[in-house]
């Protein structure tokens, strides 16, 4: 791999990672799904973001429980996968371009500290994509 110091980008990529004692905290699947996908909704809605699809799995039964979601954006995509049962929830935002992913992951983050304050952020990076000379 070569060394991306020197290389322009074009794109931005944050990732978060919550998580809670299901053991002390116990938080509906489907209440958690719906809440974490509406807040994404509204973050993206406060930038200048297009969303041109979105779609919401609650999952269980012959997987684990829990949700994915996924907003695909013109700028590229926002995305959150929980385990319920492990107490885990990872997000991530991605964009092309010079739109900004962070302040969709920090307004969703804020939110999640809101509205459910047992989900600690355990993870929060920031990455260039699209390296290019």
């Amino acid at each position: 791999m070569g060394n991306c110091l020197n290389y322009k980008h074009h794109g931005k990529h944050v990732f978060a990672d919550f998580i809670w004692n299901t053991e002390i905290d116990i938080i509906d699947d489907i209440v958690l799904a719906n809440t974490i996908f509406n807040i994404m909704e509204n973050a993206i809605k406060e930038t200048n973001m297009t969303i041109v699809h979105k779609k919401l799995c609650i999952l269980g039964g012959e997987t684990p429980p829990g949700f994915t979601s996924v907003f695909l954006l013109d700028e590229s995509h926002c995305s959150a996968h929980c385990y319920s049962d492990r107490g885990w929830l990872a997000l991530d935002c991605f964009t092309c371009g010079y739109t900004d992913p962070e302040p969709i992951l920090k307004y969703i983050k804020n939110q999640i500290k809101n509205q459910y304050p047992s989900l600690i952020c355990t993870y929060l990076q920031k990455h260039k994509r699209f390296h290019y000379k």
